[in-house]
C-alpha cells in the first residue's frame, strides 16, 4: 500500500508529511506484517515452502515501517533537542 501511494503521490516524503495518511498506512502495514508472519510460522510448522508473496509482503512492509520509524525518531529528536527555529525563538 505505501509503495503504490508513493508512486501515485510522488514519493514517500509526500505520504509521511500527511500525518493521518502516514498513520493509516503504518497501521495497515503493521497488520500485513503480522498476517505474513503468522503465515510464515504456519508454513514452517507444516514443513512446506513459503509463497513468494509472503516474503514480498514482509520486505515491502518492513521497508515502510523502518522509514516511518526513522522519520518519527528524527521528529522526536528535533522536538526534544529544540533543533528548529520554532522552539528557540528568533535570533537577535
Amino acid at each position: 500500500m505505501p509503495h503504490v501511494l508513493a508512486a501515485v503521490l510522488g514519493g514517500y516524503g509526500r505520504i509521511i508529511t500527511i500525518v493521518p495518511l502516514a498513520a493509516t498506512v503504518s497501521i495497515v502495514d503493521l497488520a500485513a506484517v503480522v498476517v505474513a508472519g503468522l503465515q510464515l510460522r504456519d508454513d514452517r510448522r507444516a514443513g512446506r515452502a513459503t509463497h513468494w508473496l509472503i516474503w514480498a509482503t514482509l520486505v515491502a512492509a518492513g521497508v515502510w515501517l523502518l522509514y516511518a520509524l526513522y522519520v518519527g525518531a528524527v521528529y522526536v529528536m528535533v522536538q526534544v533537542f529544540c533543533i528548529n527555529q520554532l522552539c528557540r525563538g528568533a535570533i537577535r
